[in-house]
């Protein structure tokens, strides 16, 4: 039976345990769901409904890009590009628990609603845990932070999910990789 997430407690060591050494899956539950449509939908009513908000990668550009304004169709469009580009690193790769436990606390930021992303995604980054995931390198890292651990494990979920503003951005920001190792470096000294 898979692990029942609705708020950030639910993350707790044990349960890390669970999901990323022992191969549970997880779902999110009612609350969640509902935490996360609600921040989802105040967060699209805001771009709605302020033409001039700067929001970094949802109404402009992405680094030398980041003075292009998005608004409207072109921010909706913009939204829809998978981050292809940080999936670069090469070398040895971290063991599969690692991965799993990468995506176990990318979900931190989606269940109660910060991340303002679609519940709909939320879900697909949970199912993640259901099959074999990409392997993430643990060396070779040759680019900017946790993107490069996070991108290899969504580039293809993003590239075929309808992806809307915010989407990508929540997928590969934040920091799962960090709170993972440390996760798994907790349990493996026991």
């Amino acid at each position: 039976m898979p692990l029942e997430l609705n708020r950030r407690a639910d993350l707790t060591l044990g349960h890390y345990q669970q999901v990323a050494w022992d191969g549970q899956g997880v779902r999110l539950g009612a609350a969640a769901q509902a935490a996360m449509a609600k921040a989802r939908s105040a967060f699209i009513h805001l771009l709605d409904t302020d033409p001039e908000i700067t929001i970094y990668g949802v109404t402009s550009g992405y680094g030398q890009h980041a003075n292009k304004r998005y608004t409207g169709d072109a921010r909706r469009a913009h939204a829809q590009r998978p981050p292809r580009s940080p999936a670069v690193a090469f070398g040895e790769t971290a063991p599969e628990r690692v991965a799993r436990g990468i995506i176990f606390a990318r979900l931190a930021n989606f269940v109660e609603g910060h991340a303002a992303i679609t519940p709909a995604l939320a879900d697909a980054v949970a199912e993640l845990l259901d099959g074999k995931l990409a392997p993430v390198s643990i060396e070779g890292q040759g680019g900017a932070g946790e993107i490069l651990w996070m991108a290899p494990l969504i580039v293809d979920l993003a590239e075929n999910f309808p992806l809307g503003e915010k989407d990508a951005l929540s997928l590969i920001n934040g920091s799962p990789a960090a709170s993972a190792l440390i996760a798994d470096a907790a349990i493996a000294m026991r």
